[in-house]
């Protein structure tokens, strides 16, 4: 008759299976640790590849720089505020580069072909209603429109201190308001088949606010404080901006400025753009 097993065979029986599984499983990783070690490397790689070739992309796009370490500085200088500041003004940042919008409405809104040769041009206020008309721009509100879209439910952005190279709808006829908000909600309320004069077919997508006691206007002289302009431009995704603050500040800084451009001015610019799309150097309101 065969001995009978008692519990410490038992206990010794599965020390055994134990210490086999961690054997074998020791033995796996001594013989595949070179493999493993090549793998992890090859994902961190990619993985950095990856990241510095996102950061090249966005410092192309936001005119950043890289240091030798390859982490970005953005053109408009280190975030400063609190972490959740932080966070929220670099996911605001990286929309820029990965916008929202379709590739046609954003092709559409930063394309520019009706736009003024000369800062003579500007102070005359030349415009080629036509050019403007067939602009993609206004093929595009046209587009939208059509497809049911209200003029009302387009995104406002604000931009402060400076405003936007752009043609008055309401000719030498400002709308007196209060706040910026009163002059963006007083544009939302005009697509172009609420304008009048030469220019009723071109909806309003920008506009001009004076935040001064007095704001200087070049061809009208002084401006004062809630005077808002409701205007048309071209490429409202990636617009023209100039000064208006002085007459020195329009002799010493007499062409166009591309936004983002550093100083100040009294006027306040404001743009409409659609959900997924969002200008630099700008404030979103609501």
């Amino acid at each position: 008759m065969a001995p009978r097993r008692g519990p410490a065979d038992e206990i010794g029986v599965a020390n055994f299976i134990v210490f086999s599984v961690l054997a074998a499983g020791c033995g796996f990783l001594t013989f595949n640790f070179g493999h493993i070690v090549s793998l992890s490397r090859e994902v961190i790689h990619e993985s950095l590849a990856q990241q510095h070739h996102l950061d090249k992309e966005y410092c192309a796009y936001t005119k950043c720089s890289l240091n030798k370490h390859h982490s970005r500085k953005d053109a408009f200088g280190l975030i400063t505020g609190s972490r959740k500041e932080k966070m929220e003004e670099r996911e605001r940042l990286d929309k820029l580069m990965y916008p929202d919008a379709p590739p046609e409405t954003v092709q559409a809104l930063t394309s520019r072909v009706c736009e003024k040769d000369t800062v003579s041009d500007v102070e005359e206020d030349v415009v080629d209603v036509k050019c403007l008309e067939g602009s993609p721009t206004a093929l595009w509100m046209e587009e939208y429109y059509r497809l049911g879209h209200r003029h009302q439910d387009l995104n406002v952005f604000i931009n402060k201190f400076g405003d936007f190279e752009g043609v008055e709808l309401q000719k030498g006829l400002a709308i007196k308001v209060g706040r910026a908000e009163d002059c963006a909600a007083a544009c939302l309320m005009t697509p172009s088949h609420t304008a009048s004069g030469a220019l009723s077919s071109l909806p309003c997508n920008a506009f001009s606010f004076c935040s001064a006691e007095v704001c200087f206007e070049a061809g009208k002289g002084k401006q004062t404080r809630g005077d808002c302009w409701l205007q048309f431009i071209e490429a409202p995704g990636a617009p023209l901006r100039k000064y208006r603050g002085s007459a020195k500040a329009l002799s010493s800084d007499s062409s166009a400025h591309l936004l983002g451009t550093h100083g100040q001015a009294q006027w306040w610019g404001g743009l409409l753009l659609p959900r997924g799309m969002a200008p630099a150097n700008a404030t979103v309101l609501g």
